[in-house]
């Protein structure tokens, strides 16, 4: 019996380091749901918002719901659900929503996979980083540039859209998308142990 027991526990410490993994594994697609189902929220939220300012007051009104009402709603997210929540993008209209060197490198792989002809809409990157600020798991997916957007985001904008655009962004860089184009992606970030 001793035998047997000693032998289980062999097995068992020899697993080990693959029971770690797999567990990682499975914590690693498990947080990458969480935080995808977190995007969808903040997309459908700001999406709906986006489309009422438009009802009521055109592409103008949509600058303002960028503008005031996205960070509140990413705000809203985060605080319930303890992950940070953002937009970011290679082209920036708000300075504020800068990118670092790890959402950077996610985006510039979303171009190339675009470039490769994949549809932006499927495009997420997810993986575990170490750095300065401990363990996260970090969380970035695409944002395609949709029709709607185009009003604000386009090639051929109203004067007054530019007008406001220049009043409320100085340095922007986000227009001459075509529909499909990489506009952005929502970022999330989570402390891990």
């Amino acid at each position: 019996m001793t035998k047997w027991i000693a032998s289980i526990l062999a097995i068992l410490v020899l697993a080990a380091p693959s029971l770690a993994q797999d567990h990682a594994a499975v914590d690693q697609a498990a947080l990458a749901q969480e935080a995808r189902g977190l995007a969808q929220r903040f997309a459908h939220r700001l999406r709906a918002a986006l489309q009422e300012a438009m009802r009521r007051e055109g592409a103008v009104g949509a600058l303002g719901v960028c503008q005031e009402q996205a960070p509140l709603i990413a705000e809203e997210i985060a605080q319930a659900s303890g992950w940070q929540v953002g937009r970011t993008a290679l082209r920036l209209r708000n300075q504020a929503n800068g990118l670092d060197a790890w959402e950077a490198a996610g985006l510039r792989e979303f171009q190339a996979r675009a470039a490769a002809g994949q549809p932006v809409a499927d495009m997420f990157r997810a993986e575990v980083v170490e750095g300065a600020k401990g363990r996260n798991f970090r969380y970035l997916e695409a944002i395609p540039a949709g029709g709607a957007c185009l009003a604000c985001h386009g090639s051929s904008l109203a004067p007054e859209v530019r007008a406001r655009i220049d009043e409320l962004y100085p340095g922007d860089q986000a227009t001459g998308f075509q529909e499909g184009d990489l506009r952005g992606a929502f970022s999330l970030s989570r402390r891990l142990p």
